[in-house]
């Protein structure tokens, strides 16, 4: 169910299927069935827990397993691809829930083509690039106009309105219009670089998953987790300690590394007998790796500072 490439099973499809048949009637009065594709990447029907009974039992255990470990869309940053690519329908990243009769939300799945951002996106810019459109007019005589008329459509102006209102309700994280965020961690990167180089390798907030849209899957990611530790601002309760550049050694190793006996573990020290120091056996369900290690140590070393706080990791 969370394969969206050409790979993806039609017992997938299958599930979408039923899950939408089980939809609650208030979900169901304005909705076609193909506005529902993709269960992971749309924000309609999560629940804590899937009891209903009309769900065949190995599809709820499908779905339990996944809200167990909170399977969830949540990548820092999207690339403009990415951002194209989400379903428009009942959208992740929507602040609110567009008004929208039935018969136009069928008029643009059927006659429109109108199933990701991108579709709508490039409907709308094909209407206001052509000559002679009137966005006022719902009789419209431009070619764009007269073409989806030609498929069906009796009112172009209601439909590009109704794209127009999907779009603007998108969180700016979402909209690939929208690059006034990804231009301001850019701009943070490169100031950092510009004050830090050759002393230390900032982290650059501005990488992307540039691959399959369902690779920007996360497990163990909370319904209500705070907001990124990147876009988080300071409470106020902080100590001047921990206002400051916070240096992290950390390193990993591993004993007989590449071998079926590979034993790995992490050390982490903040400094002279400070109480966070600490080392750390990488546990039996990893890969016993010198890599494995390194990571391990990273993460717990995140995990001992406040969220708001600036670490340096020093690693070989």
């Amino acid at each position: 169910m969370i394969r969206t490439d050409p790979l993806r099973p039609p017992a997938a499809d299958a599930a979408n299927a039923i899950l939408y048949a089980c939809l609650p009637k208030s979900e169901l009065k304005n909705a076609p069935p193909e506005t529902h594709s993709h269960f992971f990447l749309q924000n309609v029907y999560i629940r804590d827990r899937y009891a209903y009974k009309k769900i065949p039992i190995e599809l709820r255990k499908v779905l339990n397993t996944g809200r167990k470990h909170d399977v969830r869309f949540n990548a820092l940053q999207l690339s403009t691809t990415h951002k194209m690519e989400l379903p428009i329908w009942n959208h992740i990243g929507a602040t609110e829930k567009p008004t929208m009769e039935k018969e136009t939300a069928v008029c643009l799945q059927k006659r429109h083509n109108v199933h990701s951002v991108g579709n709508a996106l490039l409907n709308i810019t094909q209407a206001e690039n052509t000559r002679d459109h009137r966005d006022w007019d719902p009789f419209c005589p431009c070619e764009a106009c007269k073409e989806v008329r030609g498929e069906g459509c009796l009112d172009p102006k209601r439909c590009i309105e109704a794209q127009t209102s999907m779009l603007s309700v998108i969180a700016p994280k979402f909209d690939p219009n929208d690059i006034t965020a990804t231009e301001r961690v850019e701009t943070e990167y490169k100031k950092d670089i510009q004050i830090k180089r050759g002393v230390i390798i900032p982290f650059n907030k501005t990488l992307n998953n540039s691959k399959h849209l369902a690779d920007n899957l996360r497990v163990f990611s909370k319904l209500n987790h705070p907001e990124p530790a990147d876009e988080m601002e300071p409470d106020g309760t902080e100590d001047l300690q921990h206002q400051a550049d916070i240096p992290i050694h950390t390193d990993g190793s591993c004993i007989d590394n590449g071998s079926n006996y590979a034993c790995a573990g992490s050390g982490i020290w903040f400094g002279q007998n400070d109480p966070r120091n600490i080392s750390i056996r990488v546990g039996d369900n990893l890969t016993q790796s010198n890599n494995t290690g390194e990571m391990l140590a990273v993460l717990e070393a995140a995990r001992r500072v406040p969220a708001t706080a600036n670490i340096h990791i020093k690693t070989d």
